[in-house]
């Protein structure tokens, strides 16, 4: 299975955001991000599976919640 990383602004939003996507069926699991991983964003961003991402970036979209980065690996 494929993952991506959403980088958030703060660990504010990344927990909003998980709660939003959690509400609508989307797993995701809050990861703390090394410096290397991300040079944006405030260390923390939600992993989730690739095949999910677009459907959970409207979600965020239509909640006001930005994405700052998305890392795929």
């Amino acid at each position: 299975m494929l993952y991506c990383i959403m980088v958030m602004s703060s660990v504010t939003y990344a927990l909003k955001a998980q709660t939003v996507l959690s509400r609508e069926g989307i797993g995701t699991r809050l990861e703390k991000l090394t410096r290397n991983r991300s040079l944006k964003g405030c260390g923390y961003g939600l992993r989730i599976e690739k095949s999910k991402l677009s459907e959970a970036e409207a979600l965020l979209k239509r909640e006001g919640i930005k994405i700052v980065e998305v890392i795929e690996y």
